[in-house]
């Protein structure tokens, strides 16, 4: 009876350290799987702003847009002849008056200065299709406001591979939906993320092997 006892306290005990130790590892892994996309405060977080520039499509060509000021990256105010250009891939389906989506691929480069680096901070590409969207209401009888939203991903200034995400506001100055030619930028925001999350991910998946190791030798014991 009393080795029967001690058997189920000690399975007891096992039990909680186990779960304990699970518990630690949800918190890492939880962080290492979700990249805020929204606020520059975050670590590992680059964000990068633009304004301006020269911007055109067509549906049976990518959209560009070419000499955008970028006015930021990180905290670093830049300086004249900081610019942003990208291309996405050509228009995939949908409507440029009322919302589509354009395919990835195409370039998206920026240069500027951070970190004690000047020249192209960014050279990368749009890793998954690139939408394109109206914001507020788009009539006959009123200027439309569109955006352009899209995952990039690329080489940073030192050479890492990075990934973020962009979001690009148009406002077409004639009335009525946007058919096409060229369209005013007004500004945009690009969040990079640096790779330190895929450290966290690694280090996460370590932890969970050492979790699963300690809990086959428990059950080992058990028998």
């Amino acid at each position: 009876m009393l080795t029967r006892l001690r058997f189920q306290l000690e399975a007891a005990r096992r039990t909680v350290l186990l779960t304990a130790l699970l518990g630690l590892l949800m918190p890492i892994l939880a962080q290492a799987n979700s990249v805020p996309v929204t606020n520059c405060s975050v670590t590992n977080q680059i964000c990068i702003q633009n304004q301006g520039g020269s911007a055109t499509t067509n549906l049976d060509t990518s959209f560009s847009l070419s000499g955008a000021t970028v006015t930021v990256i990180g905290n670093v105010i830049q300086p004249p002849g900081s610019t942003l250009n990208f291309t996405t891939g050509t228009f995939a389906s949908g409507s440029l008056g009322t919302g589509g989506t354009f395919n990835g691929g195409g370039s998206f480069v920026v240069t500027g200065s951070f970190a004690g680096s000047t020249g192209v901070i960014f050279n990368g590409t749009f890793s998954g299709p690139v939408t394109w969207s109206v914001v507020g209401v788009c009539t006959a009888a009123v200027a439309c406001t569109y955006d352009l939203s899209g995952s990039v991903s690329g080489t940073w200034y030192n050479g890492e591979q990075v990934f973020g995400v962009t979001t690009q506001l148009f406002f077409k100055t004639k009335k009525g939906p946007y058919t096409g030619g060229p369209i005013t930028p007004e500004d945009g925001s690009t969040f990079v993320v640096t790779p330190e999350p895929s450290s966290l991910a690694f280090m996460g998946t370590g932890l969970l092997g050492v979790g699963l190791i300690v809990r086959r030798k428990i059950m080992k014991s058990g028998r």
